[in-house]
């Protein structure tokens, strides 16, 4: 592999895990939105957490 191939590889990765990270803590706000409001209030809490 050349050097460029290396680097396009290794900035590709970086971005999947970052991509892994927003996803896991959308992921987390909705689990606790749901587990803190319950059902009913799912929507209210999670506006609520993303804003603060």
């Amino acid at each position: 592999m050349s050097q460029d191939t290396e680097t396009r590889a290794l900035i590709g990765l970086v971005g999947l895990l970052r991509l892994g990270n927003c996803v896991m803590g959308a992921l987390g706000v909705l689990l606790a939105a749901l587990i803190c409001a319950g059902p009913e209030h799912l929507l209210d809490y999670t506006v609520e957490v993303v804003l603060s």
